[in-house]
């Protein structure tokens, strides 16, 4: 009677044996990524790309490099969910690949924050060591002004959050705290000399990608497709790069943050919008998984690895995307020469 008792047991508690063998294995691949991306940014820092602010910084890594008098500015960020190693892993490896004599010739300069979360990136976490989302605090100073403020998600996902995910994950997820977090008031003061300079402006926030089998764009409006150049357009479809659904706006996201901060300062230089230089802020999420089933994502979801693809298929998938980034990056370098050229 015993053994059948412990028998029915362990049957009944198989699942939890194979779950925390697959974190195990989960967490010795996320801290071989961890490693890589230490090491990439050792090498961005001996190359004279980045700047090491030390471990009391709220943003601990920081570059500014190409031309110091230029026409056009581009402005990346990675790792704000601190937990997003394949998005910081990429923007590291495209920016190692940025020829800086180039940029100085062409009269553009690249500002960027690899890890914007440095504590949730040591610990691998989401979230700030508050339990605060940091795209979600973005949204702060925006709601305290008479601006459009849209849902989280709408339709069915929007009870699918508030139903089921917020219960179970309490403040690590969506929670977007009461006051803007260390690390967006130090963003604030590395993005505000961008705003202030009289130069078109390429702003690009990467996330790494639920289960999406493509790589996916948002704008900082949700007619979003209305307001991409056509040029970019045929480029990103090209790139086999999607439009995010209208259904998902992100309230508030570093793109919808940086957009609003650039209206106000131009609006305060008494500048009109016909005669202010391009802004255009991005978020874009990276593909992780390849036409994932629906039993497969789910088991991702909730066993923590869905930010992260399969061992054997990063590497592939790390040089497909940063071929995204670079020919996307060498098509709005290109229309700015030409546009350069046009004006003088």
């Amino acid at each position: 009677m015993t053994l059948l008792i412990l028998g029915l047991f362990r049957l009944k508690n198989w699942h939890r044996h194979i779950l925390r063998k697959r974190d195990l294995r989960a967490r010795y691949y996320r801290r071989q990524a961890r490693v890589d991306i230490k090491k990439g940014i050792k090498e961005l820092i001996d190359s004279g790309k980045l700047i090491d602010r030390g471990s009391d910084a709220p943003i601990r890594y920081v570059g500014t490099f190409g031309s110091t008098e230029p026409d056009v500015i581009f402005f990346y960020t990675a790792g704000v969910h601190g937990n997003e190693y394949f998005a910081i892993q990429s923007l590291i490896r495209k920016i190692a690949s940025i020829d800086v004599n180039e940029l100085v010739q062409t009269g553009i300069q690249v500002v960027c924050v690899p890890i914007v979360n440095q504590w949730g990136f040591e610990n691998c976490r989401r979230t700030t060591k508050n339990r605060v989302d940091l795209v979600r605090n973005s949204s702060y100073r925006s709601q305290r002004r008479d601006v459009p403020s849209y849902p989280l998600v709408r339709g069915w996902k929007s009870w699918w959050i508030k139903t089921f995910i917020c219960p179970l994950f309490g403040q690590t997820w969506y929670y977007m705290g009461h006051e803007l977090e260390p690390e967006l008031i130090e963003l604030d003061k590395i993005v505000d000399p961008i705003l202030h300079s009289n130069c078109d402006i390429w702003a690009f926030d990467f996330h790494t990608g639920n289960n999406r089998a493509k790589t996916t764009i948002w704008r900082h409006d949700l007619d979003q497709r209305e307001y991409v150049p056509n040029y970019l357009r045929r480029v990103l479809l090209k790139e086999d790069i999607s439009f995010g659904k209208i259904d998902y706006a992100i309230d508030g996201g570093i793109h919808e943050y940086f957009h609003l901060r650039y209206q106000e300062i131009q609006a305060k230089k008494g500048i009109s919008e016909k005669n202010r230089k391009t802004l255009n802020a991005f978020t874009f999420e990276l593909a992780v998984l390849d036409d994932a089933s629906n039993a497969k994502y789910r088991d991702q979801y909730f066993n923590g690895s869905v930010f992260e693809p399969h061992p054997k298929e990063r590497e592939t998938k790390l040089e497909r995307e940063v071929k995204k980034l670079s020919v996307l990056f060498e098509a709005v370098k290109k229309r700015m020469q030409l546009k350069r050229k046009t004006a003088y």
